[in-house]
């Protein structure tokens, strides 16, 4: 079948997906097979993430990688844990070296639309099949790889980005769009590792894992707020109020204190975009990140309401808006206004 991988992309990628869905079980606990299996995957998964490259003549990946995400997740629902973790490591090995071995916008659209199609499921392993004390390719390892290799991806849109001079081209657009979701997607397992630490027992040596990861999360949602590049500051500053406004909706008590613990860290780092703003509020782009930023912040204070630092919550809304209000021009005072006297009410 590996020979046969090489003469066509979308055979050997339906053969594949049929083996895996229709193979008895009990092949799945033969180290060979599943050995034989993840290898044939990874090089799958390699031929259709670089396809489209320059002068190929594959298929459309977009044809492809619905197949072969279905195939990961059968995969994964059939393997023991053991094998679980390593399909993710390969799956995140081969993602991570098809983009540095093709560094083209379509490779990084096809790493990105496998990603979003896989994500949900690894993520429901690391919540359900994670095991304390696990001696093997553990999920503490697969989530912090995972967690590497969107650190990866947002760095790499934040430098192309900041290469383009067209700020309304495709690629822009693109680049846009794959920062917007990586960071998503990073703010969803800083929640996640915070709700595995929560609710895990076992001891130090996870929670060691687990604080690592969490502070990862952290560091790569400031990459983007202490960018050089404003595009990308609007970005970050974007994430995370679409990512405060989801929380308002939540049931969960321990999710909403997740979150609040991963914006509490990155606040100091919207003081400082804040007071970069209101050095050049002549541009538009500085109002708008203001703007953004106390929208970001009444949120915050929404969101403390329910929570034991509702009275510093308070104070830090104030100060932002008094900074606002007193240290910007007229276009930043303008949008100071809109929120300075609702917000004396409201806080009152």
């Amino acid at each position: 079948a590996l020979i046969y991988a090489d003469c066509s992309g979308a055979p050997v990628v339906s053969l594949f997906s049929k083996i895996i869905r229709l193979c008895p079980d009990k092949f799945f606990e033969e180290e060979d097979f599943v050995f034989v299996a993840l290898e044939l995957y990874s090089h799958c998964l390699a031929m259709v993430l670089r396809s489209r490259d320059g002068n190929s003549q594959e298929l459309p990946s977009n044809n492809l990688l619905p197949e072969l995400s279905s195939a990961s997740e059968t995969m994964g629902c059939r393997m023991n844990n053991k094998h679980l973790w390593k399909l993710m490591m390969v799956l995140l090995s081969t993602s991570h070296q098809s983009s540095q071995l093709v560094s083209t916008d379509q490779c990084l659209s096809n790493i990105i639309s496998f990603l979003h199609n896989i994500l949900p499921f690894m993520k429901k392993c690391f919540r359900e099949r994670a095991e304390p004390g696990d001696v093997h390719t553990n999920p503490q390892v697969a989530l912090g790889a995972l967690i590497s290799l969107l650190a990866y991806f947002c760095t790499e849109c934040d430098n192309r980005i900041s290469m383009l001079e067209n700020k309304i081209s495709d690629s822009y657009r693109l680049l846009a769009k794959i920062l917007f979701f990586c960071s998503g997607e990073v703010i969803a397992l800083a929640k996640l590792v915070h709700e595995i630490e929560f609710l895990n027992e076992n001891g130090a040596k996870n929670d060691v894992h687990m604080c690592g990861s969490f502070r990862h999360c952290i560091h790569i949602i400031q990459g983007s707020l202490r960018s050089t590049n404003m595009q990308v500051q609007m970005l970050g500053i974007h994430v995370l109020k679409t990512c405060a406004q989801r929380e308002l909706t939540e049931v969960s008590q321990t999710e909403t204190h997740s979150f609040m613990i991963l914006l509490g860290e990155l606040l100091g780092d919207v003081f400082d975009l804040m007071q970069t703003a209101l050095k050049n509020c002549s541009s538009q782009e500085s109002v708008n990140v203001i703007d953004d930023c106390l929208k970001l912040l009444f949120l915050f204070h929404t969101l403390a309401q329910s929570q034991k630092y509702q009275q510093e919550a308070t104070v830090l809304l104030l100060d932002a808006l008094l900074m606002v209000f007193y240290l910007s021009d007229e276009n930043a005072s303008q949008v100071a206004n809109r929120y300075l006297f609702p917000s004396f009410i409201s806080c009152v």
